[in-house]
């Protein structure tokens, strides 16, 4: 037996049919699944859209990427009811939190209906279910109507409204028009306190997770180049190994996540094997560096400073209502200086979290420095 086919057999045999779905339960177990648009962040209602439930009901085989030994994918089925023959890959963890316990939907047959629809349609499933508890919640306080709504009951867990809103969003009607924007402009363009309910990083939604108990990953998310982003991680090395993952084109699932820098030796191997290189795993990671810092600057140039390094609202103001995380919320000023430490560590600007010179000229990148001096420059005169 060969090395990959070893490592796909260790690999089945230690995951669950339904591996991702699991999440929900845990996460809902311990307090951090948000629930509501996470004005909750636990419900015993979890466990109904868990792994076991889909094995159960809805297994029907293993699929991957072309060439894939690891075969990591699952096929569900609706088999019965009235979602009877929708067929979707997965559902993993990010869609069924989004599209499930974040707009309180506990109906696993619905909630992969939901899923292919989203597929069909080309949606990212995690910003759709965000919306849409978005203007969940906004139904439930007032902020908008039925009126507002073209007639639509947007009640928390009822499928027929998820359905219809979803409708409107595809077909950029009445107030789905507005929605398909996202939580950010959809926020901005409702107006009335609604940026309070909109669960984003720099316009990015958050995944289903609720983060107040677990402030490392809050600053990992408020700090990732591209907005909420669970991938990346928090540390030096967290964060600089996931974006050589990226550059490398290697499958970021089966790199373990946010450990990939645990693995820079093998990395670097297989580099050297396959073009003949003799690049060192230090070299490596200052690959990882360089990028994480072009990012940074693409970011900057753009408009963007330490002010969107932030989390929403709700994270800082708002504490967890019940469950065991009873009472947790992200303290704001120990958040800021959290921030201080991260642009340390990376050689940013603590002031405004741009990269100093000395760093992107040790990184090679004196022609995005002279672009980036002149913004300097603007920050220095305020």
């Amino acid at each position: 037996m060969s090395f990959l086919q070893k490592q796909a057999a260790t690999v089945r045999s230690i995951r669950a049919r339904f591996e991702e779905p699991y999440l929900v339960t845990l996460f809902g177990k311990i307090g951090q699944q948000g629930v509501k648009n996470n004005q909750e962040a636990y419900s015993p209602e979890a466990w109904r859209l868990g792994s076991f439930q889909h094995d159960l009901r809805h297994w029907v085989r293993h699929w991957s990427c072309f060439g894939c030994p690891i075969h990591d994918k699952q096929i569900g089925v609706v088999r019965y009811g009235p979602y009877a023959g929708t067929m979707v890959v997965g559902p993993g963890y990010e869609p069924t939190s989004a599209l499930g316990p974040l707009c309180d939907l506990f109906d696993a047959e619905a909630l992969m209906y939901f899923v292919d629809l989203a597929d069909e349609y080309g949606f990212d499933a995690v910003g759709l279910g965000r919306v849409i508890a978005f203007a969940m919640e906004l139904y439930q306080r007032g902020i908008l109507t039925r009126d507002d709504l073209d007639g639509i009951d947007l009640r928390w867990g009822d499928p027929k409204g998820m359905k219809e809103i979803i409708e409107k969003i595809v077909k950029r009607e009445g107030i789905g028009d507005i929605l398909a924007e996202g939580v950010k402009r959809a926020s901005e363009k409702i107006g009335k306190n609604a940026s309070r309910y909109a669960i984003h990083i720099k316009g990015q939604e958050i995944i289903g997770r609720d983060l107040r108990s677990d402030p490392e990953a809050a600053l990992g998310e408020a700090t990732a180049n591209r907005g909420a982003d669970h991938l990346q991680g928090t540390t030096r090395e967290e964060q600089f190994s996931a974006a050589l993952v990226d550059s490398l084109c290697l499958c970021f699932y089966h790199a373990v996540f946010r450990r990939c820098y645990e693995h820079v030796n093998l990395y670097s191997k297989i580099l050297n094997l396959i073009t003949g290189w003799r690049t060192s795993p230090d070299e490596l990671m200052k690959v990882g560096e360089r990028v994480w810092n072009l990012e940074r600057c693409f970011n900057v140039r753009e408009g963007l400073t330490r002010a969107d390094d932030t989390l929403p609202y709700r994270l800082f103001y708002e504490e967890v209502p019940s469950g065991p995380t009873k009472g947790s919320k992200i303290d704001r000023e120990e958040f800021e200086r959290w921030l201080d430490r991260y642009y340390e560590e990376r050689g940013w600007d603590k002031q405004t979290g741009i990269p100093t010179s000395e760093k992107l000229r040790e990184l090679g990148l004196e022609e995005v420095d002279e672009e980036i001096s002149q913004i300097r420059v603007k920050f220095s005169k305020k």
